[in-house]
């Protein structure tokens, strides 16, 4: 029982630490691309792997304790990881491993993978009652109060704040700092915040993906309760602006829209609140710097070029090896030997798009798998839905397309310790089933 309560603190501290990126890299040569160091390539003992390493064992232990079958029994529900899959998977990696050209790079990348994996079995096959997802959309709640107060407040200084934060993952920045995420307001560079993230993007993604759990969740909990839930919605939707991020903005813009309209019974009702809200929208586009954010978009900026130039290299490196790919982890060292207009410190970073990594990494074998798991997943939770048989498919379903539509424009969910960690959170989520 003692091991059990320490498996759940564990969990918890977590989640907690989900935002933190708090590690020590380590600098192999498979880490060094042209004399560059990469740090998508540097294998990193981050604080968050020692936590899952501690689940890992307790988990471990309460299993081979337990002789209650109720969780294997559970688990053999869960059709993704039946036996044959896993041993049909193991052998397409150990090939898609040692035929990849930098076999040690592969080798880490493929342990990542079977971390994460492991924290999405986890979720999925111990989070069973509605108190235990609160309570996760409780810590992960104020993890989004302590990173947006965190983002406003270098948003105002423009810089890192230091001291306790930097034990925290924060790293030290100004807007002059090379390399640092700026936007040109009317002319005038700003910095985006980054909190304790890597980048500012993946910053607006976990406020994007926790917010949106806290406002589903928001009618079930207590009144105390409440507050906490209204103080991060509050906080994270002024520091998601900050961020600058458009997808993440977009999204939780038409999210709110979408909630609010459907407590709207009237059709002619609902048409005016939402050309109201579409005008104020549009205002606060044409009125406010902010909104040059969105205005002043144009297909020949740096970032969309090289995004381009990205998207065209995984095109050729996906037609090296177009069956099984040319290795987990692969895509960087391999960038660098194919051609670009672009100077190689500035466009040595992974495609930004999910599937076109998993592809060109994995091949036609590891897409289609990338694919075909969505698409069980996606069924399970609309048969749970039309079935009425549990509590919030529709909350894991919008939290699921979230990541898959932040996912077709960056790279953190499969790339990035925070990004990864939040990853498998959610598809570990999408599998439980709370009974109502």
């Amino acid at each position: 029982m003692f091991v059990v309560k320490v498996e759940r603190v564990i969990f918890y501290l977590l989640l907690l630490l989900l935002p933190t990126q708090l590690g020590k890299h380590f600098w192999p040569d498979f880490a060094i691309v042209a004399g560059i160091r990469v740090d998508y390539l540097s294998p990193t003992l981050y604080v968050t792997d020692i936590v899952i390493g501690l689940l890992f064992v307790c988990w471990l232990i309460n299993r081979l304790q337990s002789a209650n079958s109720t969780m294997q029994n559970h688990s053999a529900k869960l059709k993704v990881f039946n036996f044959a899959f896993l041993i049909i998977g193991a052998i397409f990696l150990s090939v898609n491993l040692f035929h990849s050209e930098n076999v040690l790079n592969g080798a880490y990348h493929l342990l990542k993978l079977l971390e994460f994996s492991f924290v999405a079995y986890y979720v999925a096959t111990t989070v069973r009652t509605l108190g235990q997802l609160k309570r996760i959309v409780f810590v992960l709640g104020i993890g989004v109060i302590g990173q947006s107060c965190l983002a406003i407040a270098q948003f105002i200084k423009q810089g890192s704040l230091g001291g306790i934060f930097y034990w925290l993952g924060e790293r030290l920045f100004t807007g002059s700092t090379p390399g640092i995420a700026n936007v040109s307001l009317n002319g005038e560079l700003i910095l985006r915040p980054y909190a304790t993230f890597s980048h500012p993007n993946i910053l607006a993604g976990f406020l994007l993906i926790v917010m949106t759990a806290l406002l589903f969740t928001m009618p079930l909990v207590k009144r105390v309760e409440k507050a906490v839930w209204f103080v991060a919605l509050l906080f994270g939707s002024s520091a998601l602006l900050l961020t600058m991020s458009r997808v993440a903005f977009l999204l939780w813009t038409g999210l709110l829209v979408v909630v609010f309209l459907r407590h709207v019974q009237r059709l002619l009702v609902r048409f005016l609140i939402a050309g109201a809200l579409l005008i104020l929208f549009v205002s606060f586009l044409v009125a406010t710097p902010l909104g040059s954010r969105f205005l002043q978009t144009s297909f020949t900026e740096e970032a969309l070029v090289q995004r381009g130039d990205l998207m065209r290299a995984s095109g050729e490196l996906f037609l090296q090896q177009p069956i099984i790919g040319i290795g987990f982890g692969n895509f960087l060292p391999e960038l660098a030997t194919i051609a670009t207009p672009l100077p190689l410190h500035a466009y040595l970073q992974p495609v930004h798009n999910i599937f076109l990594l998993i592809l060109s990494e994995t091949g036609i074998v590891g897409i289609g798998v990338f694919v075909w798991f969505l698409t069980q997943t996606y069924k399970r939770l609309f048969s749970l839905i039309r079935k009425k048989q549990a509590l919030f498919p529709r909350l894991f379903v919008v939290l699921l397309s979230m990541i898959l539509i932040l996912g077709s424009f960056d790279h953190y969910f499969l790339t990035l310790q925070q990004g990864q960690l939040l990853f498998a959170l959610i598809i570990g989520l999408s599998w439980i089933s709370i009974k109502r």
